[in-house]
Order: structure tokens, then C-alpha cells, then sequence
């Protein structure tokens, strides 16, 4: 068996999800990327076109098209659905010969996108997303052909003590370390956090750890100016030694998401596997996953009053670690995330 895996990006995340599916020596991987990677040891295909424009797109399509014919694929894993959403899966028609599958990280809902999503799923052997409730959602939409494959553990922790961790930022090791880790897109929502954090009377520090996007450095300090202080800010792509010392210096793993989001979130995955309590938003998949798991607290999405109250509560109590936090835990174990996509391709 032969699978091509379709990626355009290879920022944040993309990278450390779509390696380990080429590690599984049961079957052949070829990737096409918008770059050379390093970190994969697979066979590589360069693409000469950018899908972002209509045009582009088109071309891209054929790209992939004429890649598949040529290594005589089986199967064609476009790693991240987004940019066939963005043009409602125009062009897959194409592609029929080849067993299509299409990972959706996260969905966003409207009349228009649902109706994509639905001519999507029309043309492909199955689409993967990585919650339960994402995959009920569009159940509940009449699309069938559909798998959920939780979303993984994708780091490599090494064995920093919190002291050292919390040394590598300057911060005392007696300070409770909230972690916001990742880019600072809108959808994370830093800037609620921000606001939260201003009635927040306790002992803390704040570490807002990641690549500048939609927020930058400049706005992260007009924000928190009552309290910068507390601040730690360390914007810049993170490397895998320097998310490792983010994540073993955080005590309590803050998702601030907006309503906008709902989906699959690399810092909860990376709090879980350190046992790290998590705040998160109530809606979607992120609160049906921290309430039923036990895996900390939730608060009212976008409400700024309740996140301050929710942070307040876990700084002056903690949290215990369930069994059932556990049981959350064992799911995202790697090994697991390649052998549920093994057989998924076994079954298409």
C-alpha cells in the first residue's frame, strides 16, 4: 500500500502530525509539501503551486493528480482540510480513482460551510476529525463516512524539572507559571486572558510562549501594563527544546479559545500528557472534553469575569489527577494515533 499525504504548510503543528504517519513501515509514504523537511525521512515531492489563489488551486489539484498517476499511490491523506474547504472541494472530482482521505482539525459552522463540507464528503472515501462532538455534529448533518482519531501527544519530553524549566524564563520556582502556549492567533483569544488576568488578585506568573500572529508583543504589553510584572513573554516560534521548557514551567494550562473555534488543540493534548490541570472554554469539544475527563475547569466562553474566577479558583486550590484524567491520557498516546490511521486506510 502506497499514501501520498498532502500538506501546505509545515508551521505550528504540521510538522510533528504528519511525521509519524510516515514512521509506520506498513506501507510506503510519500509526502507533498510546499518545502523541503528535514525531520521527514520520506521520499518528498516539492509543489510548484500556490493553492491559496483560485488558480493556483486548479493547478494544485492537477499537481497532485499527475503525482499519484506517477507513484502509483493508493491512497492521497490530505492532512489538513482547510484549503479544499476554502474552495468548497472544487477539483476532487478529478481525484476519483485514488481513495481520498481528508483530516479536519477543526469546523466552523454556516449554511455556506456546511453545504461545502457536504460536496466535500460526497467525493471522498472518508474524512477524520479528532473529537467526539465534531464527529456527532456531522453525523447529525448526514455525513457518515467519517472517523474520529483523537488528536495526539506529538512531543518528545525530555526530563526538565519544573525547577530548571521555570529557571530557563527567570521565574522563581515558588510562582505558579498559567501557560499560554502556542501562536497568538484571534481564535486563541490571548486577549481575553489578558483582560482576565486584571482581576485576578493572586501570587502568578503569566507565560505567553509562541509565534506572534494576530497578536504581537506590543499588544500583549498595552494589555497587561496594570500587571506586567507577572508577564513572561516569549514570542517567537517555539523549537521542541523550548516548547519543552514552556510546558514542564506551566502549572496550569489556560485555553482561552473563542466560540469561533471548535476542534482539536495541541496545548491540551501537551498539558494532558504532562498532567497538567486545564482551563477551558464550556462550548464545543474542548469543554465536553475537560468536563468529562476531569481535566480541570471550564468557564463561560469569552466571559472574562468567569475566567478570572475560574483562574483564582485553581490557583488557590489545584487540582487533583482522575483516574478518568487517566484513562483521557492513555488515548493520546502516539502509537495509538498510527495504528487508528493504519486501519483506516486498511478500510478504505
Amino acid at each position: 500500500m502506497r499514501v501520498l499525504f498532502v500538506d501546505t504548510k509545515l508551521t505550528g503543528h504540521h510538522i510533528s502530525y504528519a511525521k509519524p504517519l510516515g514512521e509506520n513501515k506498513k506501507y510506503e509514504s510519500i509526502y507533498f509539501l510546499p518545502e523541503k523537511c528535514e525531520q521527514i525521512n520520506n521520499k518528498q515531492i516539492i509543489m510548484q503551486n500556490n493553492p491559496q489563489s483560485l488558480l493556483g488551486y486548479i493547478k494544485w489539484i492537477k499537481e497532485i493528480l499527475e503525482l499519484a498517476k506517477r507513484e502509483r499511490v493508493d491512497i492521497i491523506h490530505f492532512l489538513y482540510g482547510d484549503v479544499l474547504c476554502k474552495f468548497g472541494g472544487f477539483g476532487l472530482k478529478i481525484l476519483r480513482k485514488f481513495k481520498v482521505i481528508i483530516t479536519f482539525h477543526q469546523i466552523r459552522r454556516s449554511f455556506l460551510r456546511d453545504l461545502s463540507r457536504k460536496f466535500i464528503f460526497k467525493q471522498i472515501k472518508y474524512g477524520v476529525v479528532h473529537t467526539e462532538i465534531l464527529k456527532d455534529t456531522l453525523n447529525s448533518n448526514q455525513i457518515v463516512n467519517l472517523e474520529h482519531i483523537e488528536y495526539p501527544y506529538l512531543g518528545n519530553v525530555s526530563s526538565i524539572s519544573k525547577l530548571d524549566a521555570k529557571k530557563f524564563f527567570g521565574i522563581n520556582n515558588n510562582e505558579i507559571v498559567i501557560g499560554a502556549i502556542g501562536g497568538t492567533r484571534y481564535d486563541k483569544g490571548l486577549d481575553i486572558l489578558l483582560e482576565a488576568l486584571k482581576s485576578v488578585d493572586r501570587n502568578f506568573k503569566i507565560l505567553i510562549a509562541g509565534k506572534s500572529e494576530n497578536f504581537s508583543k506590543e499588544f500583549i504589553e498595552e494589555k497587561s501594563k496594570l500587571y506586567y510584572d507577572k508577564v513572561v513573554p516569549y514570542i517567537k516560534f517555539l523549537d521542541n527544546n523550548e516548547l519543552n521548557f514552556a510546558l514542564n514551567a506551566t502549572d496550569i494550562v489556560v485555553l482561552p479559545y473563542r466560540k469561533i473555534f471548535d476542534g482539536a488543540s495541541g496545548p491540551l493534548s501537551e498539558g494532558v500528557w504532562l498532567r497538567k490541570p486545564i482551563i477551558g472554554p464550556k462550548h464545543g469539544s474542548l469543554g465536553q472534553i475537560i468536563e468529562r475527563y476531569e481535566l480541570g475547569l471550564t468557564f463561560e466562553t469569552e466571559n472574562v469575569e468567569d475566567l478570572s474566577n475560574k483562574i483564582s479558583i485553581m490557583i488557590d486550590n489545584g487540582h487533583k489527577w482522575y483516574e478518568n484524567s487517566e484513562k483521557y491520557r492513555s488515548k493520546l498516546d502516539v502509537e495509538h494515533f498510527k495504528m487508528k490511521y493504519y486501519e483506516l486506510y486498511l478500510k478504505a
